[in-house]
């Protein structure tokens, strides 16, 4: 038995909660604007894409495409998929001692309220309207970096024997995995589909998985990251402008 790790880089849109004795990282389907029409806290708001990237040369073919899991390219040696409602796990992963991810620069959802908590985590998000990817995995040691001013959550995952990225579909319950190098990078992001287009206020996405989005009244923008910059990974999603605190990842609550 090995003792390796993988490594998860999550851009954008992407929270981070506490699940049992693990943690769920939950990516919300911000793919139409149409769904926070008429919500003021998200107006101008554009379209972000949910996917997972990863070098070809570390996950092993035949490489699954559905249309949860869409192989949207396979260009200059990366693949990346779209993430459209399913469950990532990570086979042979272990639990690791880390700090909780609250205890990280990665900023909280009730770090933008003025006075109120954030609402409740809605219990029915299971479902490609409400939600792109849940990421499952077990306590694991976590880091948080500056790219481009925008907060980036690092998780480190302890792996044995042969490491699997494993997929569930919200909608079918049919499930696949494919093999993945010991010690590879994969990249999850949630970021606008235009990298020009983010704004600061692409932070209250988050809300659309809680109970009601607040009012304007109740929010003020994203600070400045306390995260240290860091050097940008190879093969990292193309970020284009993207930009700026609004992008954050963050933490619930």
């Amino acid at each position: 038995m090995s003792n390796e790790t993988i490594t998860l880089y999550f851009y954008g849109i992407c929270m981070h909660t506490l699940r049992g004795d693990g943690h769920r990282a939950i990516l919300v389907n911000a793919s139409d604007p149409a769904r926070w029409a008429g919500i003021p806290a998200l107006e101008g708001v554009h379209a972000h894409r949910a996917t997972l990237r990863v070098a070809e040369g570390l996950v092993t073919p035949p490489w699954p495409d559905t249309d949860a899991f869409h192989l949207r390219s396979h260009d200059n040696g990366m693949l990346e998929w779209d993430l459209n409602g399913v469950i990532l796990t990570f086979g042979t992963a272990a639990a690791t001692a880390g700090a909780p991810p609250d205890e990280t620069c990665i900023p909280t959802l009730g770090g933008v309220m003025i006075d109120p908590p954030p609402p409740p985590l809605r219990t029915d998000a299971a479902n490609p309207v409400d939600t792109a990817c849940f990421v499952d995995f077990p306590r694991s040691a976590v880091s948080g970096g500056n790219i481009r001013g925008s907060a980036v959550a690092i998780w480190t995952i302890a792996v044995s024997d042969q490491p699997m990225i494993q997929i569930e579909e919200f909608t079918t319950g049919t499930s696949y995995a494919f093999p993945v190098n010991p010690s590879a990078t994969i990249f999850i992001s949630n970021i606008p589909v235009d990298t020009s287009a983010d704004k600061p206020h692409d932070f209250y996405l988050y809300f659309l998985n809680t109970q009601g989005v607040p009012s304007p009244a109740q929010l003020k923008e994203p600070g400045t990251t306390t995260c240290e910059e860091i050097v940008e990974p190879p093969g990292q999603p193309p970020l284009g402008e993207y930009t700026g605190p609004g992008c954050s990842n963050s933490n619930y609550p």
